[in-house]
């Protein structure tokens, strides 16, 4: 279509051969016309195919991000149930004792019993009083002996707290009356509940 006017000037004189080139010149032109708006056709489609591409991405985003916002509280209730769930004592393992709240569960009472030989009264009493000595010496950044507290241990870390608490013992003081002034001043101002379980000695 583009070649079909090539003629040469002499094949049309005159007046005729200027038509037909105006003629050969509007067809060109026209081709021309359409070949610009067919690319132009072509760019405008890409373009809405682009642009419907990156609206079909959003949406996908928007609705990732709206399903994480719905199973979020759920993954947090269950992580709070987790972290509930390993704080509690085992079941049937109940309190027999709180300390401002912090409770003394019955195995750990069977064990200082176990250990110490005491009834389970005087066992309780003196695990209340071993758990304050134990916290106050942590807080007074004391060192702890590994394992159970024997006779010996509990006396020398009764009298480092009682220099650390100010309390003015002098070296040659009786171990029990260490003893008594120390549990006095960690008992004061504490909140100690007794729990009676039925069926426990």
């Amino acid at each position: 279509m583009r070649f079909a006017c090539r003629l040469s000037l002499g094949a049309a004189p005159g007046l005729a051969g200027l038509t037909l080139l105006a003629a050969c010149a509007g067809s060109q032109s026209d081709y021309q016309q359409q070949q610009q708006a067919a690319f132009y056709q072509e760019m405008l489609q890409q373009q809405a195919l682009a642009a419907q591409a990156q609206q079909a991405a959003q949406a996908q985003q928007a609705a990732q991000a709206q399903q994480a916002a719905a199973q979020a509280p759920a993954v947090a209730q269950a992580q709070q149930q987790a972290l509930t769930a390993a704080a509690a004592p085992p079941a049937g393992d109940l309190p027999v004792a709180r300390i401002d709240g912090q409770p003394i569960a019955s195995s750990e009472l069977a064990a200082h019993q176990a250990a110490t030989g005491l009834a389970r009264a005087d066992a309780l009493s003196d695990l209340i009083d071993v758990t304050l000595l134990e916290t106050a010496a942590s807080k007074q950044r004391l060192p702890l002996p590994p394992g159970p507290l024997t006779a010996e241990a509990r006396i020398d870390l009764e009298r480092a707290l009682a220099d650390k608490l100010g309390l003015g013992f002098p070296a040659d003081t009786p171990a029990p009356a260490v003893h008594a002034g120390v549990r006095a001043q960690l008992l004061e101002g504490r909140v100690i509940e007794r729990l009676d379980l039925p069926g426990l000695p």
